[in-house]
């Protein structure tokens, strides 16, 4: 396979859910996921489809690095976000393949995982729901006093549940 055309797409969850993998190996395409995203399929359908694609070589499966784990983790404190350990799992592994100069792609229909891998300058497709047009830092208002907190929880001061509100804080490249 030529290097230079070669495309790697790294795998979320929804992509199995909704059987957008296909089942013979793709020229110059190679697709990718974690363990934990394996883990996270519950129903029989993606199940299936998972396991059938694996059968056929389609997706290779692998951790990620522990260093891109930690980037990943210092954006979301950066950022804001909140995201499940299966989807730091799936950023962290575009990372490792952006760091070794790979043309890298994540598949996903999640917002908030698409919002960290865009802060990151990676490429993010989303499979079912409309185009990614910024990238969001979140923080959290109260309602009452109108203060800012970078973290969810009740006003020091109203003791009042806080709001989370975005900001955009540069728009995503089409």
């Amino acid at each position: 396979m030529d290097r230079l055309k070669k495309r790697i797409l790294v795998i979320d969850s929804p992509a199995f859910i909704n059987l957008k993998i296909p089942l013979q190996p793709l020229e110059n395409t190679v697709y990718v996921t974690t363990p934990r995203v394996l883990n996270e399929l519950k129903d029989r359908m993606s199940e299936l489809h998972a396991s059938v694609a694996l059968m056929q070589r389609v997706i290779k499966v692998e951790n990620p690095s522990e260093s891109s784990l930690k980037e990943i983790k210092k954006v979301l404190r950066i950022l804001g976000e909140d995201i499940s350990r299966t989807d730091i799992s799936v950023v962290a592994l575009a990372l490792d393949y952006k760091k070794k100069g790979e043309n890298v792609t994540i598949l996903t229909d999640d917002y908030s995982l698409a919002n960290v891998a865009n802060y990151m300058d990676l490429k993010v497709k989303l499979l079912t729901k409309k185009e990614f047009k910024s990238v969001i830092k979140w923080r959290y208002q109260c309602p009452s006093c109108k203060r800012y907190f970078k973290e969810k929880k009740r006003c020091p001061f109203c003791d009042v549940e806080l709001i989370r509100r975005g900001r955009r804080i540069r728009s995503v490249d089409p």
